[in-house]
């Protein structure tokens, strides 16, 4: 399975179908938000949404951005991951 990038959205496509997706849009200023975190039950217990997470972030300090977890998904793997938490904006911007 690949993983595929396009502005502030990470996904999986196969045969015309998405398994898998998450969005970032920008909420603030160099700020996105992790809002829809979405796989295919066919695909859980495969590590397939940790890879994305790890993907979106990634992105998000390549581009030296914050970010929000709205997701509860996101905001548990932020949680649990502290090596990524350089990027994670626990409060909303003001």
């Amino acid at each position: 399975m690949e993983i595929s990038r396009e502005d502030h959205r990470i996904f999986i496509e196969e045969q015309g179908q998405l398994p898998a997706e998450f969005t970032f849009p920008f909420v603030d200023k160099q700020v996105v938000d992790i809002n829809h975190t979405f796989s295919d039950v066919s695909l859980r217990g495969q590590g397939i949404r940790g890879a994305l997470m790890k993907e979106a972030a990634a992105v998000i300090r390549k581009k030296c951005w914050k970010c929000m977890a709205f997701s509860p998904y996101a905001l548990a793997w932020m949680k649990k991951h502290e090596k990524e938490q350089d990027i994670w904006m626990k409060e909303e911007p003001r």
